[in-house]
């Protein structure tokens, strides 16, 4: 992504928002979807070849175009881990916390591997509610001092030069 790429996308959402929320929700997932129209499948390496900023915000809309935390692990059990790190890389401390809490809610306290296992585990009725928090924090924010995108576009709006390469 050039630094006009990234500047183009930022000024698609301000002119496409109806409001400030609107835009806070709108300029990350922008940015990662011109990130991601490049990609051509899930393997991890694409990561690797990311920017920090760019980590973060294709993180950021794989998990909020799961929908909720099960799809999401199911979907693609490896990228948990690179969805916290970016959580914690754009400082969402109380959402990286949450995070964790979920995470280590599963036997032995780690992911499982293959999404059969995943979807057994979302399936047990006495972790269900803490499955359901982290949706419920995930989606709306709610319980903590700001919604998730807000971060992503913070981060954004700070450290701009960590979403391109020149």
């Amino acid at each position: 992504m050039t630094k006009s790429d990234f500047e183009q996308c930022l000024a698609e959402a301000r002119s496409s928002s109806a409001s400030e929320q609107e835009m806070h929700l709108k300029a990350p997932l922008r940015v990662a979807w011109r990130i991601r129209s490049g990609w051509d499948g899930m393997g991890e390496s694409f990561f690797d070849e990311l920017t920090p900023g760019q980590h973060a915000v294709v993180c950021f809309s794989l998990l909020h175009g799961a929908g909720d935390f099960a799809s999401f692990g199911a979907y693609t059990p490896n990228v948990v881990p690179q969805a916290l790190k970016a959580i914690n890389v754009v400082g969402a401390t109380e959402y990286a916390l949450a995070l964790q809490q979920a995470i280590e809610a599963f036997p032995g306290k780690k992911l499982p591997i293959f999404a059969e296992d995943w979807w057994k585990v979302m399936g047990n009725k006495k972790l269900q509610a803490v499955f359901d928090d982290i949706d419920e924090k995930l989606k709306t924010g709610k319980g903590m001092s700001r919604r998730l995108c807000d971060y992503f576009y913070d981060y954004a709006m700070k450290h701009p030069v960590d979403f391109y390469v020149e």
